[in-house]
């Protein structure tokens, strides 16, 4: 990934697909998905630190958005960057007014997932490009006691907030309520290890 071209902002990158990468702990799929469930019984919100790629998903186990979220905040530099820009299927339907790359997916174990943003690398025209073309920078998480609500901020690299308000990555802000950390249909705990919690 790292000497692959970087396209400017807004082009769709084809033919890539999703690969088997063991830093997601997405294997094997038993421990990943008895994580996610405990996560959803837990109603916790994800919050993960990663060198390589900001994103906010929505975790599925035996349905997609049956979990909770996950927010990867992106990192202050980035030596092995990644993408997302998955080939998209027949029927394909991403998030309503989002880009194409958002929606239900399979990752490369057969996890399933909603992307809900993801700050692939783009041409930015700022110096060092081998900084900032590779999406780096910080996120802020706000939780709101009295709504609720979790705000989820993802800012390049340099950006003062206060100095340029709108200069977040392309998707982010993402506003939830925590009653969606518990999964689509929004039931009862699932059962994890054999004990109902």
């Amino acid at each position: 990934m790292p000497k692959l071209p970087i396209p400017p902002p807004g082009e769709y990158v084809t033919g890539d697909a999703p690969a088997p990468d063991m830093d997601t702990n997405g294997w094997p799929q038993s421990g990943r998905n008895e994580a996610v469930r405990m996560l959803r019984d837990a109603r916790a919100f994800h919050i993960a630190g990663d060198q390589h790629m900001a994103s906010v998903i929505r975790y599925g186990v035996d349905a997609f958005g049956d979990a909770g979220f996950v927010f990867t905040s992106p990192a202050l530099n980035n030596i092995f960057p990644r993408r997302w820009w998955p080939t998209l299927p027949a029927g394909h339907q991403p998030l309503p007014g989002r880009p194409a790359y958002t929606g239900d997916f399979l990752d490369a174990f057969g996890n399933r997932l909603t992307m809900y943003a993801a700050a692939s690398p783009r041409v930015t025209g700022r110096q060092p490009a081998i900084i900032h073309d590779r999406v780096t920078g910080y996120g802020i998480i706000v939780f709101d006691k009295g709504t609720r609500e979790i705000r989820i901020e993802c800012w390049p690299r340099g950006t003062d907030p206060a100095a340029d308000p709108n200069g977040q990555y392309e998707g982010w802000p993402i506003t939830i309520r925590d009653g969606k950390l518990l999964g689509a249909a929004e039931a009862p705990a699932s059962t994890t290890r054999g004990s109902r919690t």
